[in-house]
C-alpha cells in the first residue's frame, strides 16, 4: 500500500474519530468511553509498522485533508452535536460506502473501520421523519467532501453517490 492510499484509508479512521469525540449523544458514559478507545484506535490503525518520522508525515498530510472537510467546511466538533452528528454518522458511512461499492478500497466487516461505522449507525434514529432528510444532507455533505478531496490529488476517480 502506497503513502497516498495509507492517508487516504487513515482519513477515514480521522473521520469517525472526530465524530465520535466531538457531538454524539450517548446516554451511557462506559459506551461512549468504549466508542472514544475503538475511534482512537481505528484512527490509528493504518500507521501500523512504519517508522515514528514516517507516521509523522502522514499524519500531517491526514490533518490537511481534515482542514478541507470537518474543520473548515462543515462542521465545528465544539459547536455542533446531536443531530448534526447524526447527520455526519451517515455522511461518513455513505463516503466509505460510496468507496466501497466503487472496488476503490475494500472493507472487510471485521475491520475497525467497519465495527466502529457499524456501532455508530446504531446511534442513530433511522425511524424519526427526520431521517430521509438528514440521510440525503449527509450524502450531498459527503459528495462535497469528495470534490474538495479529488481537487487535492486524493481519491481519484471515485465517483460521487
Amino acid at each position: 500500500m502506497n503513502d497516498k492510499h495509507i492517508v487516504e484509508i487513515a482519513f477515514l479512521g480521522r473521520l469517525l474519530y472526530l465524530i465520535v469525540i466531538g457531538g454524539l449523544h450517548v446516554k451511557d458514559s462506559s459506551k461512549l468511553l468504549q466508542l472514544e478507545e475503538e475511534a482512537l484506535r481505528v484512527a490509528d490503525e493504518s500507521f501500523e509498522g512504519l517508522t515514528a518520522p514516517h507516521v509523522l508525515k502522514l499524519k500531517r498530510r491526514v490533518m490537511r485533508m481534515d482542514e478541507l472537510t470537518l474543520r473548515k467546511e462543515s462542521y465545528n466538533p465544539t459547536t455542533e452535536r446531536g443531530a448534526h452528528a447524526e447527520k455526519l454518522v451517515l455522511a461518513v458511512y455513505s463516503f466509505i460506502e460510496n468507496l466501497v461499492r466503487q472496488a476503490y478500497i475494500t472493507m472487510p466487516a471485521d475491520s475497525g473501520i467497519a465495527v466502529l461505522t457499524d456501532a455508530l449507525l446504531t446511534l442513530v434514529d433511522v425511524e424519526s421523519s427526520l431521517f430521509e432528510p438528514r440521510r440525503q444532507r449527509a450524502v450531498k455533505l459527503a459528495n462535497k467532501w469528495l470534490e474538495l478531496l479529488q481537487r487535492n490529488g486524493y481519491y481519484a476517480g471515485v465517483q460521487s453517490i
